[in-house]
């Protein structure tokens, strides 16, 4: 029996993958016909398997390529002309000049091609720039007025730059000036606002730099600036020097001010790291300087933030030393009232001092007699008061100190002038009148035992201190504790009042009495009763010195205050 395959027997399913190899397949067997359409893949084919022999040649003609149609390989012709690209023709585009459809072509920068939005910023400098080559046309200006362009100075026409005969005169006439209107910079009126260049003028004459005139009402110059110094003024540092900034008014009377500071802010204001903030200096019978405060709180404010001198210092002096402020006749004048004289506002002082720590007001003087006087104050209204010093503190109100040999106070009267009241350096007291007093009686300070009050009576203890009496008609009687006495003796500022108590010697005083040895009526004279500190009616006669005083009051019963005439019998 013979097997054997049939022809197409084998099927596609009867193979394994694999099976057909090289070696059991005969050269020429697999054809076309036997590989079914795509059956064949990538990884089918070895290495140069598929070569230029293998390709078909069929639909193809003289110099046609293999392209693709965006599905499958396919014949066609290349771009027209001999070349084997997709380029058509090449064009010159903006700022070239040249091209061509055929051949080779060339492209070169044209005459005047390169615009201004072609360059990159920065990318034309000095030396890119042919000396001579920019003409006036060419320069654009800013609104400060210089050129925009960046070069050197010989890259312009000109040996300076720019000068006279490069600047175009087109427009302008006599008088007129270069301004800008905010747009552009075009020929103006000297008084029309909108110049914004920088000016700096240098010169070495005696004469002004610039003179600057109105006729009208109007401002001469006005200046103006969002914040900081709108004006800025450098001149001599020497004494000697004119100054800095000179204001002359050339009219008369007070509107015909040189300066007039105006608006919310400081009206003036004066720095200086080492000198003088403000100095005013007059030659005439006006003043150096002067403060008018309509509506605010000072007409002239001084203040010190830190260290030590003088908030507000004047100085006067006759002659025309540099040491004079004026020619007035006071280094510091205040004046406050309703009159035109006045001008120092709504305040209630015409000089006021106000300090947490040192003094609110000094004056000093190296001049002799009243007319040198440090501080001098005047009142000329009829019931006005020179001099009025209110305290609320626990110290004195008034403390006079004499360092000399003099008297530390002095009173007159009259005019002329009546010496009335004074006080020696050692405390003497002189006075061309009476002393009057509601109190009426003269005490003397003396020694006293704790515990005594006024009105008690009073007597001589063993060891020479005052004490209450203790027995009736007690001989070491001495008087009455004072209780508001007219005069003290005895008292020393030095050694102070402590353990002293007022014996009232001579006068008038309130006593404590009792009616133990009858009803007191006015005229009865008084004694010391058994009631300690307390007197009582003597009765028939009174015992050498141990009477305290006469009766000018009553007391019918009991204890009580009578007023008493001390008379020490």
């Amino acid at each position: 029996v013979t097997l054997s395959v049939a022809t197409g027997g084998v099927t596609t399913t009867m193979l394994a993958t694999g099976a057909a190899d090289e070696a059991r397949i005969r050269d020429g067997a697999v054809t076309s016909a036997k590989i079914a359409d795509g059956a064949v893949g990538n990884a089918d084919l070895g290495a140069g398997a598929v070569t230029k022999g293998k390709l078909a040649a069929a639909g193809g003609t003289n110099n046609q390529v293999l392209g693709t149609d965006g599905t499958n390989l396919v014949w066609r012709d290349p771009a027209a002309g001999t070349g084997t690209g997709d380029i058509s023709a090449v064009t010159a585009g903006a700022g070239l000049s040249g091209g061509g459809t055929t051949g080779d072509v060339t492209l070169s920068v044209a005459t005047g091609g390169i615009a201004n939005g072609m360059l990159a910023a920065n990318a034309v400098t000095s030396d890119k720039v042919a000396d001579g080559t920019v003409a006036s046309a060419d320069v654009a200006f800013n609104y400060a007025g210089s050129a925009s362009k960046g070069g050197a100075a010989g890259d312009l026409a000109c040996t300076g730059c720019v000068t006279n005969s490069e600047l175009s005169a087109s427009g302008g006439t006599s008088g007129k000036v270069l301004k800008s209107n905010g747009s552009a910079v075009v020929w103006s009126d000297d008084e029309a606002s909108g110049l914004t260049i920088p000016l700096e003028i240098r010169t070495g004459n005696a004469a002004p730099l610039m003179t600057i005139e109105n006729t009208s009402t109007g401002g001469a110059v006005k200046l103006i600036g969002p914040y900081g110094s709108v004006l800025r003024v450098t001149g001599g540092s020497t004494q000697s020097s004119a100054g800095s900034l000179i204001a002359e008014s050339t009219g008369s009377g007070a509107g015909a001010t040189a300066i007039t500071a105006i608006g919310n802010g400081i009206g003036v204001m004066g720095t200086s790291g080492s000198g003088i903030g403000v100095q005013g200096f007059s030659t005439s019978g006006s003043a150096g300087v002067r403060g008018w405060c309509h509506t605010c709180a000072s007409g002239v404010l001084g203040e010190i933030n830190t260290g030590s001198g003088s908030a507000v210092k004047g100085s006067y002096a006759s002659g025309t030393t540099w040491g004079g402020l004026g020619s007035g006749d006071a280094g510091v004048k205040g004046a406050h009232g309703t009159a035109r004289t006045g001008y120092l506002g709504a305040a209630d002082a015409a000089v006021s001092g106000v300090s947490s720590a040192g003094y609110a007001v000094y004056g000093k003087s190296s001049a002799n007699a009243i007319s040198g006087a440090a501080v001098r104050a005047e009142s000329t209204a009829s019931g006005g008061v020179a001099i009025h010093a209110t305290n609320s503190s626990t110290d004195a109100t008034i403390i006079g100190t004499n360092a000399g040999t003099g008297k530390i106070v002095k009173l007159y009267s009259g005019s002329p002038a009546n010496l009335r009241f004074t006080v020696d350096n050692n405390g003497s007291v002189t006075a061309d009148g009476s002393y009057s007093t509601p109190a009426a009686d003269f005490a003397e300070l003396l020694p006293g035992r704790e515990g005594l009050e006024p009105g008690d009576v009073l007597a001589i203890g063993a060891d020479g201190r005052l004490m209450r009496s203790i027995e009736a008609y007690q001989a070491s009687v001495a008087g009455v504790y004072s209780t508001k006495p007219g005069f003290l003796g005895g008292a020393s500022f030095a050694e102070g009042t402590e353990g002293l108590v007022p014996l009232a010697v001579v006068g008038v005083v309130p006593v404590k009495a009792s009616a133990e040895n009858g009803a007191i009526r006015p005229g009865d004279m008084l004694v010391s009763s058994s009631i300690p500190g307390h007197a009582m009616r003597a009765g028939g006669s009174v015992p050498n010195g141990r009477g305290i005083g006469k009766a000018l009051g009553r007391l019918d019963s009991g204890t009580g205050l009578v007023t008493i005439l001390v008379i020490l019998q």
